[in-house]
């Protein structure tokens, strides 16, 4: 019984059993999950390549587009600007208002008054003449999507000869199909701020707050207090120096030296800001200058609060006291050129400017005159000397009792001082 179960068992299983010749079914294959992640991330790097390709181009495209913007924008801005300084140069009032914006007539009729005197750019400071030397432009700046900043260096020279450098900032706007000159926008200029010194307050605009801050201030903060030494200055005593935001004409009246407490002067980015450092003196001097007369005028006031900018001799501690801080160089050795013409007394000189007005060349004269008098007053005194006799024009009504009061010595003692005085320099007049 137990041969018969086992003999079934064997034929069952034989019998199921594939036959010889037929191949075994291999297993089910199943996805490889390694094999799956690579090639996702070789799509996934594919598309991020594509993606990033597409950016890099659009980027490129509008850098190269922008770049062609810029050349394009600078090239017919310096063509318009090339225009416009041979017009002003020719003196070509037409051309050159052409290229420039109508919509401020204050600034085209003060733009107008340069180009027919054959100037491209006003006068940095008083006493300087347009050189032919080559105009420069530079820095073309974009300031909005229809504003542009061209800063143009210009060449002057000064009555010596002495050539200086300035950069003025011209700015463009894109009007009516064209790059066209305008005057500074107001949001160029900023806020305006104020620099207290012990003897000077400026009052200027933010654009010029960098050379105001770290040159000009310090230069007058200086000058002022060892010009207050020599003069005893009472300690409270400030001069007001305002620089205004727009280019000041040649015949302007705020351009004058004869005012009190407070002076103006235009904005260096108005009038042209030194670009070399002969040219950075000259403005620190010539704002030193106006700043000791406004600051003489008040020691020398007197009760009635009365100055002497009238007197020549005056003027003649103006320029005395400059000299000796180096506002001004030395020019006493020599007399105008018409001084033979003129010999004014010391009383004409007391109050030279106080009538009608006369030339320039009587200007320089009397001042001149004046000067060399006050030398030979002063001639071997100590320094206290000086500091009295100008203290003493406030309260003098004529050039005797002003050397009186001065040197400490009666009146006929300072009728003898002026003649002996005057007598000495009539060889240099005459």
């Amino acid at each position: 019984m137990a041969e018969s179960s086992s003999s079934n068992l064997l034929d069952w299983t034989i019998t199921d059993a594939p036959p010889a010749d037929e191949p075994l079914h291999s297993p089910d294959s199943s996805p490889s999950p390694r094999r799956t992640l690579t090639r996702d991330h070789h799509l996934s790097v594919l598309l991020w390549l594509l993606v990033g390709s597409l950016i890099a181009v659009v980027i490129a495209g509008l850098w190269m587009f922008s770049a062609y913007n810029t050349w394009r924008t600078r090239r017919d801005v310096m063509r318009v600007a090339t225009l416009e300084e041979k017009a002003a140069w020719a003196g070509d009032t037409r051309q050159y208002l052409q290229l420039s914006d109508d919509s401020n007539p204050d600034w085209v009729k003060s733009q107008t008054r340069l180009v027919e005197n054959n100037q491209p750019a006003p006068a940095p400071l008083p006493g300087l003449r347009p050189s032919t030397q080559k105009t420069i432009l530079q820095n073309v700046e974009s300031l909005t999507p229809d504003t542009v900043r061209v800063d143009v260096v210009r060449a002057f020279r000064t009555a010596d000869g002495t050539l200086l450098t300035f950069m003025l900032p011209q700015f463009y706007r894109y009007t009516r199909g064209a790059w066209r000159r305008i005057p500074p926008p107001d949001i160029f200029w900023g806020e305006l701020q104020n620099r207290n010194g012990a003897h000077a307050r400026l009052r200027f605009y933010t654009a010029d707050a960098p050379i105001m801050k770290e040159e000009l201030g310090p230069y007058l903060d200086d000058v002022l207090a060892r010009a207050c030494a020599v003069w005893a200055c009472p300690a409270h005593l400030v001069v007001g120096i305002n620089f205004a935001n727009y280019a000041y004409q040649p015949d302007d009246s705020l351009m004058s030296s004869w005012f009190g407490e407070n002076v103006f002067l235009p904005s260096p980015h108005a009038q042209g800001l030194p670009a070399d450092d002969a040219a950075k003196l000259q403005l620190k001097r010539t704002a030193a200058w106006r700043s000791l007369f406004a600051l003489g005028d008040l020691v020398v006031r007197g009760d009635a609060g009365l100055g002497q900018p009238g007197s020549a001799f005056f003027h003649a501690f103006m320029a005395r006291t400059a000299l000796q801080l180096g506002v001004i160089t030395p020019h006493m050795e020599t007399a105008p050129s018409a001084s033979t013409l003129y010999t004014y007394t010391p009383i004409e000189l007391w109050c030279a400017y106080c009538g009608a007005p006369i030339t320039q060349e009587q200007v320089d004269i009397t001042r001149w005159e004046a000067e060399a008098l006050l030398n030979e007053l002063l001639r071997d005194q100590p320094t206290e000397k000086e500091t009295a006799l100008f203290q003493a024009l406030s309260a003098a009504s004529g050039p005797v009792s002003w050397v009186a009061k001065g040197l400490g010595i009666s009146p006929q003692e300072a009728q003898a001082r002026l003649d002996a005085a005057f007598k000495r320099i009539q060889p240099a007049l005459r």
